[in-house]
């Protein structure tokens, strides 16, 4: 968890900063998934149909904001 300035513990446990709660979080993975490749020629026929299976790289960030009844994310 990062600790800002100025933050104050409550009894629940949430980080408040002036009246407002303030989240941020980050995730990356490889994974490995099954592509349909395949190559159309000017004749209108279907060439060289196969699976690849490539890998590649995915990420995931948020931040939220919440200063309640309202919240953003």
């Amino acid at each position: 968890m990062i600790r800002l300035p100025h933050l104050a513990q409550t009894k629940k446990g949430w980080n408040i900063w002036r009246g407002y709660r303030v989240s941020a979080a980050g995730a990356a993975w490889a994974c490995w998934q099954k592509w349909h490749e395949s190559l159309y020629a000017l004749d209108n026929e279907w060439h060289h149909l196969s699976h690849q299976t490539r890998m590649q790289f995915e990420y995931i960030a948020g931040v939220h904001l919440d200063r309640r009844p309202f919240s953003l994310s």
